[in-house]
């Protein structure tokens, strides 16, 4: 090996440890772990997705019953209205 081999191979070695240091630095702003700030903003998200999902639901089933209700309010006025044609004929 000669000094030229050896000498590249430090460099790697410290850049590998100066891409570890950023890293690290990177991860760690102010004290606070940048990985526990995204589950934070994941759980959050997950929060947000769920309560939309929630909302989702009961828009629909607000629909539903109240298509319901017109129908059952629909065939009722026209029983009424054709036993009172009935009723005239």
């Amino acid at each position: 090996m000669d000094c030229g081999e050896k000498e590249r191979q430090i460099n790697r070695k410290s850049e590998g440890w100066q891409k570890e240091i950023r890293k690290e630095k990177k991860n760690d702003v102010d004290g606070i772990d940048n990985t526990e700030k995204k589950n934070d903003r994941n759980d959050s998200s997950r929060l947000v997705a769920a309560a939309a999902a929630v909302v989702v639901v009961v828009v629909v089933v607000v629909v539903v019953v109240v298509v319901v209700v017109v129908v059952v309010v629909v065939v009722v006025v026209v029983t009424i209205a054709i036993a009172i044609y009935l009723k005239n004929a």
